[in-house]
């Protein structure tokens, strides 16, 4: 992983001080923007605490699994819903 801006780390530093997270960051504050095919192609910017990072890949792992049980729940039942 690069270190330094991403192509949309501009829009990361906006997310990141609408929640209230300005310079200098705290232990354990952070933004992260994901983009799927935007007008600078696909992409994701990460600021924050050095130490954030392990959090920020655990919560993705969280998302991950959220998503393919979702995705799962969808595609094998009629309603969507748990059985």
């Amino acid at each position: 992983m690069d270190n330094g801006p991403g192509k949309y780390d501009h829009i990361c530093q906006v997310a990141r001080e609408m929640a209230g997270i300005t310079e200098p960051l705290r232990d354990h504050q952070a933004a992260c923007v994901i983009i799927f095919n935007g007008n600078k192609g696909s992409g994701f910017s990460v600021q924050g605490d050095p130490r954030s990072l392990l959090e920020i890949a655990g919560a993705l792992e969280t998302v991950a699994v959220k998503i393919r049980e979702g995705i799962a729940l969808h595609v094998f039942t009629d309603t969507g819903t748990k059985q």
